[in-house]
C-alpha cells in the first residue's frame, strides 16, 4: 500500500513539474519572478485573508448541515474545528483532507465510512453542478471567442445532470443501474431532497462566486485586469483542473489553464506569477487559520494516523 502511495505521488509530482517546465519554456522564469516581486502585496494579502475566512465559514456551514442532515447532530463549532484541521492536514499531504474527516467522523461519531463517503460524493456532485453552470454562463457571455468552450462545458453539465437524474430515478430498470442505485456510495444522492440540493447548492454558489471575486481583485495586484464575466467562465475551469488526479493539487494544470484563458488581458509573466502565488497564498492563509483550532488537534490525531496508514 505504501509503495503504491509513493509511486502515485512520484508520478503526480513528475507530471506537475513537467507541465511547469513546459510553461517556463514559453514564459521565462526570471520574467515571472520579476512580475511577482512587482505585485501589490498588501492588496493580495488583504483579499486573500478576507476571502479565506468567508470560504471557511461557508464550507463549515455546508459540512455541519450535511452531517446533521444525513448522519448525526453536528454543530457549527465542530464543523469549523474539523474543517480548519483538515486545512492543516492538506498543507502536509493534499490527499488526506477528506479522508481524515471521514475517519474522524467514524471514530468520534460512529458514522460509517460508506455513509460519509456517500455524503461527500453528494457534496462533490453539487460542486460539479455549480462550477459547470457558472462556467457555461460566463463563457457564453464573455466578450472573448469562447463559444466552443461554452458548448463543451454545457454538454458536460448536461451529462452530469443526466447521471444524477438517472441515479435518483427508478427507471430504466437495467440491472447495472439497479446495482448502482442500490449501492451505498450513492445513497445520499438518492435520499437528498430538492431542499437539500437548493440549500447546499446556494451555499456552494456563493462560495465559488467568492472565488471569482478573489481572482478579479487579486489579479489586479499583478496589473492584470480581467472582465468579471470572463472570470465567471474561467475560474471554474481553473478550479476543476485542480481536482484532476494527474498532478499534486493542480500543480501545473491550473497555471496552464489560467495562462491560456487570461493571456488576452495582461502580460503572460504576470499571469503565470499569479498562478504560482495564489495556491501558496491559500495554503499559508488556511494554515494560519488552523492555528486557532490547534487545541482540538489531539482529538483528530488518531484519525489522522488512520488516514495516513490507509493511503
Amino acid at each position: 500500500m505504501k509503495s503504491r502511495k509513493w509511486l502515485r505521488d512520484a508520478l503526480q509530482w513528475t507530471a506537475g513539474l513537467f507541465v511547469l517546465w513546459l510553461l517556463f519554456r514559453n514564459v521565462p522564469f526570471d520574467d515571472a519572478l520579476t512580475a511577482a516581486l512587482r505585485a501589490d502585496v498588501p492588496l493580495l494579502l488583504a483579499i486573500t485573508v478576507v476571502t479565506c475566512v468567508v470560504w471557511f465559514w461557508l464550507d463549515s456551514a455546508a459540512l455541519a448541515y450535511l452531517i446533521s442532515r444525513f448522519h448525526i447532530a453536528f454543530s457549527q463549532r465542530e464543523a469549523r474545528s474539523i474543517r480548519a484541521l483538515s486545512y492543516l492536514v492538506a498543507a502536509v499531504n493534499w490527499n488526506l483532507g477528506s479522508g481524515a474527516i471521514m475517519l474522524h467522523l467514524r471514530r468520534t461519531k460512529e458514522v460509517p465510512l460508506t455513509g460519509s463517503l456517500a455524503t461527500i460524493l453528494f457534496y462533490n456532485s453539487l460542486d460539479g453542478f455549480v462550477l459547470l453552470a457558472l462556467a457555461a454562463v460566463g463563457l457564453a457571455l464573455s466578450s472573448q471567442n469562447t463559444g466552443g468552450f461554452a458548448a463543451g462545458v454545457a454538454m458536460a453539465l448536461a451529462a452530469l445532470v443526466a447521471i444524477v437524474a438517472i441515479l435518483r430515478a427508478d427507471r430504466p430498470r437495467w440491472e447495472v443501474l439497479e446495482r448502482l442505485r442500490g449501492s451505498i456510495p450513492v445513497r445520499t444522492i438518492r435520499a437528498a431532497t430538492a431542499r437539500d440540493f437548493a440549500l447546499v447548492g446556494a451555499v456552494r454558489l456563493v462560495y465559488f462566486l467568492m472565488f471569482v471575486f478573489y481572482f478579479w481583485a487579486a489579479l489586479r495586484a499583478f496589473a492584470v485586469h480581467v472582465p468579471p464575466l470572463h472570470l465567471l467562465g474561467t475560474v471554474p475551469l481553473v478550479l476543476l483542473s485542480g481536482v484532476l488526479p494527474f498532478t499534486p493539487a493542480g500543480l501545473g494544470t491550473q497555471q496552464a489553464v489560467m495562462l491560456y484563458m487570461l493571456r488576452a488581458f495582461g502580460d503572460e509573466p504576470a499571469i503565470l506569477a499569479f498562478g504560482l502565488v495564489f495556491p501558496f497564498s491559500f495554503l499559508i492563509a488556511r494554515a494560519l487559520l488552523s492555528l486557532f483550532y490547534l487545541g482540538d488537534l489531539g482529538e483528530l490525531r488518531t484519525s489522522l494516523d488512520e488516514a495516513e496508514s490507509s493511503t
